[in-house]
């Protein structure tokens, strides 16, 4: 194994983006006291010994729902091929796996020319293999700070079915498919986990105008 981020800087402050309150895992609803306690020095000595960094919790409603977070170097690492790698193993060996998401983030980016090609097809096949509910890649820089909490970016919140039925009959909205979209790949969408199909309002403040609520339907994008 080699060592999971060239600078431990880097991997504390992605730990304390993922892990804080108000962080990607608090804001989706998960449990995250028995996961945000580690010190600076025992992330550097983490990252030193290059051994699986793994955190693993659970959801506040939902015991059932768990969540795993692995620190990788390279996302290569889960390429398919005939001898797993210590983290595939590791992987694999997840109990409930059809009840787990497990979200990667990893420091060497891919070519980005080659992100949808060869590589990025092997890792998917890998991945799928293990029927996982889900399974999510972050390059450490999206999750260097929590975006969400700049000023500059609008609260965004998936709403129930009563809610979009209430919307739709106060705007004269026939289907979701009416509504402008919101990829899954957009940044926002990405910290929060949004899925394929639901729908997200956006509240915006304005001086002039008050609140300002606007509705997007989550799609997958096409590649």
């Amino acid at each position: 194994m080699s060592i999971i981020f060239q600078k431990t800087d880097d991997l504390y402050k992605c730990y304390q983006t993922i892990v804080n309150k108000d962080g990607l895992l608090d804001k989706r609803g998960y449990i995250i006291d028995t996961i945000n306690n580690l010190s600076y020095i025992q992330i550097d000595l983490i990252n030193q010994q290059k051994v699986i960094f793994h955190l693993e919790t659970v959801h506040k409603t939902n015991e059932n729902d768990k969540i795993h977070i692995i620190f990788l170097s390279d996302i290569r690492q889960m390429k398919k091929k005939k001898k797993l790698s210590e983290e595939q193993i590791f992987i694999s060996n997840i109990t409930n796996k059809k009840d787990s998401t497990i979200l990667f983030i990893y420091y060497k980016q891919m070519n980005i020319a080659n992100v949808y090609s060869q590589d990025n097809n092997a890792i998917k096949e890998f991945l799928d293999s293990l029927e996982l509910r889900k399974f999510e890649k972050f390059y450490y820089k999206s999750v260097l700070y929590n975006i969400t909490n700049h000023v500059l970016v609008p609260k965004h919140e998936i709403i129930d079915e009563d809610e979009i039925n209430e919307v739709f009959n106060k705007h004269n909205i026939k289907n979701k498919k009416d509504l402008p979209k919101l990829f899954t790949t957009d940044p926002i969408a990405k910290f929060y986990g949004f899925n394929h199909g639901e729908v997200c309002k956006i509240t915006r403040h304005n001086r002039n105008v008050g609140i300002n609520n606007v509705y997007r339907l989550v799609i997958q994008k096409k590649i």
